[in-house]
């Protein structure tokens, strides 16, 4: 399967160690994304990714609000520094203490339907199986950024 769910990634076994399950602020009527998270460190692992003939990683993400009443907890929260205006969506190779291989840019707000898509191209030789960690860099509150969906673009 080239397509993972939030649901169907694992979380990051050495920060991801508060996993909830949050519910989108929107839409105001009709049904709303529930998304898989860690709000400690968020990022999603993909297990064993088959990279061959893989060009990019499509990820369909979502920003929720961050409402969480955790002042004795806030020492714990860990976020990767940004190196954009917005921050970005990193892919590294290995778990997440791995080499990045990929990055894009986050938007300063999603689309209209709360969701954005982004696409990382990886390294023309990446090749063979690999865990893959998926991550957010920034402390983005009020919001966070959240994966709904991970995809593998082949070339």
């Amino acid at each position: 399967m080239l397509s993972r769910t939030d649901e169907q990634l694992a979380t990051c076994p050495d920060l991801g160690q508060l996993l909830l399950r949050l519910e989108d602020d929107g839409p105001a009527d009709g049904e709303r994304a529930i998304f898989n998270a860690t709000i400690f460190y968020p990022c999603w692992q993909w297990n064993g990714a088959d990279l061959e003939g893989v060009a990019a990683v499509k990820v369909r993400a979502g920003r929720i609000p961050y409402y969480f009443q955790l002042a004795h907890d806030e020492p714990n929260r860990h976020f990767e520094p940004v190196r954009s205006a917005h921050g970005e969506l990193d892919i590294l190779a290995g778990g997440c203490s791995g080499e990045r291989i990929a990055s894009a840019p986050l938007p300063a707000a999603p689309d209209k339907d709360g969701f954005v898509e982004l696409v990382a191209a990886l390294p023309r030789d990446m090749t063979g199986r690999h865990d893959l960690c998926l991550r957010f860099t920034g402390d983005t509150r009020p919001a966070m950024w959240v994966l709904d969906r991970a995809t593998l673009q082949l070339r």
